[in-house]
């Protein structure tokens, strides 16, 4: 087995990105308004509650990143998930079906990749973690086929000793 193990939180690149892009958005309207009221609604009351928005939104999604974990070790994959309402999913590696990588053209950009686990055996367990940083998911992938190969290598070593022909001389 290698004993590597890792243990990351997505990233929240994009979300902070897409806040910010949000925010920049709605002041640049208001500015080229000129006009005291923007929307019917006070410039006052209107900044006041963009910047409310900004930092409610910086909030979740600091929480959504850190609430949110993919672990790897020398046994399995776990994954967690959720704030309140807590989902945990456990594959140990005799039970992987099928590992990849997916990488959209936003992850690209942001250096970012989604982690898929499919387990065999019909019980429809799956890991998908999205927005994870591209080069430790990179090295993450590496390590869960290596041990998967070697669980694999064991089990076969395992069966060939089990049904060894017997000979009759021992």
């Amino acid at each position: 087995m290698v004993d590597e193990e890792f243990s990351i939180r997505m990233c929240g690149r994009v979300y902070y990105f897409t806040f910010t892009v949000l925010f920049i958005v709605l002041v640049l309207i208001s500015y080229l308004s000129n006009s005291p009221r923007i929307l019917g609604i006070d410039n006052f009351l209107f900044y006041g509650s963009l910047v409310l928005l900004l930092i409610f939104s910086l909030i979740i999604s600091v929480v959504y990143t850190k609430v949110n974990e993919i672990e790897v070790t020398s046994s399995g994959v776990t994954a967690r998930k959720g704030l309140l309402n807590t989902k945990t999913v456990y594959i140990p590696y005799h039970k992987v079906d099928n590992v990849r990588v997916n990488v959209s053209l936003i992850e690209r950009i942001f250096g970012l990749g989604q982690l898929i686990v499919d387990s065999t055996g019909g019980s429809g367990l799956e890991i998908h973690m999205s927005y994870l940083p591209y080069p430790i998911l990179t090295k993450m992938l590496v390590v869960i086929k290596r041990n998967i190969h070697e669980v694999k290598k064991e089990e076969e070593e395992e069966e060939e000793e089990e049904w060894k022909p017997y000979t009759g001389s021992e």
